[in-house]
């Protein structure tokens, strides 16, 4: 890649390209600091049998033929994401990656670049928030007190107006699952999941979505 290996091999964020075939041709002293591989140990071989990347949800990312590979071909424009992948010593860590399609004298695609750093502490505090939802949706159905009086429902009798889709999100968020987990279940954004989240709060009359959990299994709305 001439000068531009240069000016990747020394910038502090892990760097590694590969080919079309999806075999490794760049990586850089970043990508050795963060994963723990040498370049000696992984040029050449196939990117998804090194990396073995998963998403929030478990499902495997790193695949012959994955997403990134097929919309780069299509000269698609290939989202950033974060990834689950073991480091050298088999401990997971998560990192935040951005592609770059590098295009060939045709057009085709030559290589693609991802760019990636760590983002373990993200994700270290939504598995927190999703073990309490968890434990807390557990407790409540194992053993519920008395259910916090809604203002708005003891003047009209009713039970919030929630929508078809706040429903889902409540329903997801009582399984557990993070906003951008429930982005990737609903195809939708997770801005859109925070603020039908929001709305939610809103109508049930409470402050946190464990919370929103918790009145919802002991009032019967999932």
């Amino acid at each position: 890649m001439g000068h531009a290996y240069d000016f990747l091999a020394n910038t502090t964020d892990g760097v590694f390209a590969v080919d079309r075939q999806q075999r490794i041709v760049l990586w850089n002293h970043g990508a050795t600091t963060i994963l723990g591989h040498e370049p000696a140990e992984v040029l050449g071989r196939k990117c998804y049998r090194l990396l073995r990347g998963r998403d929030a949800g478990g499902c495997t990312i790193c695949r012959p033929d994955c997403e990134l590979i097929c919309a780069a071909r299509r000269h698609e424009c290939v989202p950033n994401s974060d990834v689950r992948a073991p480091t050298k010593e088999g401990q997971d860590v998560w990192l935040n990656v951005s592609t770059v399609v590098v295009p060939g004298r045709n057009s085709s695609l030559s290589a693609l670049v991802h760019l990636f750093h760590e983002a373990n502490r993200k994700h270290e505090v939504e598995d927190v928030v999703e073990h309490l939802a968890s434990s807390l949706a557990q407790l409540a159905v194992a053993d519920p007190p008395a259910p916090a009086v809604n203002e708005a429902e003891e003047e009209d009798g009713q039970e919030p107006d929630l929508t078809p889709r706040e429903r889902e999100v409540l329903g997801l968020l009582a399984a557990g699952l993070s906003t951008t987990a429930i982005a990737k279940r609903l195809c939708i954004s997770p801005r859109t999941v925070s603020n039908h989240a929001q709305s939610v709060l809103e109508k049930l009359g409470v402050h946190s979505r464990l919370e929103a959990v918790t009145y919802s299994i002991k009032n019967g709305l999932i």
